[in-house]
């Protein structure tokens, strides 16, 4: 009997350790499913906390004021921070600036002073003169210790008010001079009411979140929405004129207002979420704050609320490994940053801005395109398309509304490689195949090419063809490393002449081996000529060959002021307001002062906060 007893017992451990690791297997099996729904690890670009001068890693509030600057409100002062440095602002042994360090909201008003909420009142500071005002207390106003403590502030943009919402003070109502109008919500029935938040509606309309559901106010009266589904809220925001989305306790909550002025609950989603923050970014993703689990994220928030919610909801979660993440707040600011303050964790900085950059290139079953991306020449083709050359030699037409390389609008055999690639202001299309000393012309709305001989192309399959312009009167000018060609042009766009620079007098004795770009001047007849020993400038008479046109040369001289920076000229270009300006190699950039032929350049280099003397180009916007 006592055998059978211990082999019974024996069994009946091994069994219970079974099915222990079996619900174990079951365990994790539902969190590898769980977790299967929610995508990649969202990354942050920057955390900023007390250790790189943040007063205090408790966050109540974050703003971006019309300067750019991100103001932060802890539990122990404010911080200002320019992207670099963080600026301290509290009271101390020797400085009482604000009602209270514990600083809980931050606003900023149409005048550009900053409203500053705190456990014990209100604090304005004017941006012009720095300066900090204590505006209201309830030390001030009835003696009283303690308060009010100022959860939020909201700017009435169409009532010219400004409304500061409290815990257990009501809400406070002041106008744009700072001057208490009066207060709402102050009743013995309110005195348990914490307002947290609160959004503008049309007619100046304003609708309070508070933990005992939302409030609706007209300026004439008070609603307390009574609805048994919205016992609390913290935090609101406005999809569509009639289409809320509030956080609360218990998920975050989809309310409609219908034509009776009701808010009916349509949807909960995330339910066993405690949220206390809500943001919808230009992305369309939803950033949802939790009490003590990170971040939560929901991309494509609107094609969600357009299927009716028929798909599965998918969502990302940010906790930085922590166990514990308590966030505080999320805006977004105006470079298209995520700005997450939190409770615990000082500040987070996450970048939505989309890749602006898209990479393309011919697909093995496409039959136009290039094969890669190392291109040598872009053109304008019209208004929607561009023509590329690669350094394989490929010839792409691509267009930038259909995002597709489309068939070439000429005839050209697989085997042509080009080199060089303009489209000139008539439409005509030029072009070099690699290895040729001939150039080639598609006339506009023309299938066929034309070839160009001359002997003033003798060599031209060895020079690297860099830049092409066009002049007023028509005629094509191409610089390569060694030359610079004019082709002559009649009416019907046939080459009548083809001059080379090389054959002017001024470079008789001197040979230049570094050319990097011509110029044609958009405002007089000059053509600006960049190289790697000097700058030059030509005069472009129609009537006057390269051969027999003025040039002047212009070389760095340290002896001389005003001379040139740099030798080494990149790149010219005339802005609208008539300034020419260049760029150089080692000189930084100039502008170019101008009495006729005599020049004077006024640099622009590293001691004057450019990045780098080596300057490759320059673009006006």
């Amino acid at each position: 009997m006592l055998l059978f007893l211990n082999v019974y017992l024996n069994f009946m451990k091994t069994f219970s350790l079974i099915k222990i690791i079996y619900i174990l297997f079951f365990l994790n099996f539902l969190f590898i499913q769980n977790t299967s729904s929610q995508e990649a690890k969202i990354e942050y670009v920057k955390k900023i906390t007390i250790s790189d001068g943040l007063a205090h890693n408790g966050i109540s509030s974050v703003l971006e004021d019309s300067n750019g600057f991100i103001w932060v409100g802890t539990y122990q002062g404010l911080n200002k921070y320019d992207g670099v440095y963080l600026t301290t602002y509290k009271n101390t042994l020797d400085l009482n600036i604000l009602t209270s360090n514990r600083v809980r909201a931050l606003k900023e008003d149409s005048k550009g002073n900053l409203w500053i909420g705190t456990d014990e009142g209100l604090t304005i500071y004017n941006s012009i003169t720095e300066r900090f005002s204590k505006i209201y207390s309830n030390k001030f106003s009835n003696k009283e210790n303690n308060g009010p403590i100022i959860r939020d502030i909201l700017i009435n943009k169409k009532g010219g008010l400004i409304f500061c919402l409290t815990e257990s003070n009501g809400v406070l109502v002041f106008d744009e001079n700072f001057l208490l109008k009066e207060k709402l919500f102050t009743s013995k029935g309110f005195k348990e009411t914490k307002f947290v938040n609160a959004i503008e509606l049309e007619n100046k309309n304003i609708l309070f979140s508070t933990n005992e559901g939302l409030f609706l106010y007209d300026l004439s009266k008070i609603n307390k929405i009574v609805s048994p589904q919205i016992k609390e809220s913290s935090s609101i925001i406005k999809l569509e004129e009639n289409i809320f989305l509030i956080a609360t306790e218990q998920g975050v909550s989809l309310i409609k207002r219908n034509k009776e002025n009701q808010f009916i609950l349509e949807r909960k989603l995330l339910e066993n979420y405690v949220f206390n923050s809500i943001k919808l970014d230009i992305n369309n993703t939803l950033w949802l704050g939790t009490s003590t689990e990170g971040v939560i994220q929901i991309e494509n928030f609107n094609n969600y609320l357009e299927s009716n919610f028929s798909k599965p909801i998918k969502y990302k979660i940010f906790t930085d490994n922590l166990d514990i993440l308590r966030i505080s707040s999320i805006i977004c600011s105006a470079n298209n940053n995520i700005w997450v303050s939190t409770f615990n964790e000082g500040l987070y900085q996450f970048n939505i801005s989309k890749n602006a950059f898209k990479t393309y290139k011919r697909k093995p079953s496409s039959t136009y395109g290039i094969s890669n991306t190392r291109n040598n020449f872009i053109t304008k083709y019209d208004n929607n398309r561009v023509l590329i050359s690669n350094i394989s030699g490929d010839l792409g037409l691509f267009n930038t509304d259909t995002d597709k390389f489309e068939k070439l609008p000429f005839s050209i055999s697989k085997s042509t490689k080009v080199d060089a690639l303009f489209v000139d202001k008539q439409k005509n299309i030029w072009f070099k195949k690699i290895g040729s000393d001939e150039l080639y012309v598609v006339k506009k709305e023309q299938k066929t090419v034309q070839r160009i001989s001359h002997p003033s192309l003798k060599n031209a399959d060895k020079q690297i063809f860099r830049s092409f312009s066009q002049d007023r009167d028509g005629n094509i000018w191409i610089a390569t490393n060694v030359e610079v060609f004019k082709l002559t042009l009649n009416k019907n766009n046939d080459v009548l002449n083809i001059d080379a620079l090389t054959s002017n007098l001024e470079f008789k004795n001197r040979k230049i081996n570094t050319i990097r770009t011509v110029y044609v001047d958009p405002l007089k007849d000059i053509i600006w000529i960049g190289t790697g020993q000097g700058f030059f400038r030509l005069e472009n008479d129609k009537n006057t060959l390269i051969q027999d046109a003025p040039i002047n040369s212009y070389i760095q001289d340290q002896t001389k002021e005003n001379a040139i920076s740099s030798d080494f000229v990149t790149s010219i270009i005339r802005l609208p307001n008539e300034e020419l300006w260049i760029s150089t190699e080692n000189g930084g950039i100039c502008k170019v002062i101008e009495n006729d032929s005599n020049l004077q350049f006024i640099p622009f280099t590293e001691k004057l906060g450019l990045s780098n003397n080596a300057a490759k180009n320059i673009l006006f916007d």
